[in-house]
């Protein structure tokens, strides 16, 4: 079987940030699963992949459009630190648990946000892919390909209907 829309592909994989040192990587032994076609990966990558087949290996240049996409300053928000916990020890690049809500208040999941700057009565939080604006290096091997169930499907939809669902992987 071959990755089209609606199939369920594993991959091991490695992201290199511009830099050229490793971001993230899934082995063999720990690979992701994802339902093609549905923006869990970024844009660049689900496109090389189209079409490849259980064995393939690619390695792609992507740009940070391809990639993460741009760094977006309005993503970057402050926070009053008394509604972080006063005694709550942040350092730049620490990670921050952020509830979503709806507009009504109603929560609707979590994400976690990287601290940039501290002090004394805010903190600055980023809501960017930590490789927003990056260019990077994807390297990929498919492990294994087949038809997703109607669950699998349902999840992968409600998934990314989401404005705010991160798709960090």
């Amino acid at each position: 079987m071959k990755i089209q829309n609606d199939v369920v592909v594993t991959l091991a994989y490695r992201i290199l940030d511009s830099e050229g040192d490793l971001f993230e990587e899934a082995g063999n032994d720990d690979p992701i699963q994802y339902v093609h076609g549905h923006g869990e990966l970024p844009p660049g990558v689900e496109a090389a992949l189209e079409g490849a087949a259980t064995g393939t290996e690619l390695t792609l240049e992507l740009d940070a459009e391809s990639g993460f996409g741009p760094h977006d300053p309005e993503l970057i928000i402050g926070v009053p630190r008394a509604e972080l916990g006063e005694d709550t020890e942040l350092e730049k690049g620490d990670l921050v648990p952020v509830e979503i809500t709806t507009d009504e208040g109603e929560v609707t999941g979590e994400v976690e946000l990287r601290v940039v700057e501290v002090r004394p009565d805010t903190v600055f939080l980023d809501g960017n892919h930590p490789l927003a604006g990056q260019d990077l290096t994807f390297s990929a091997e498919v492990l294994d390909v087949r038809a997703a169930t109607a669950e699998e499907l349902a999840e992968a939809d409600h998934c990314c209907d989401d404005p705010d669902h991160d798709h960090d992987h």
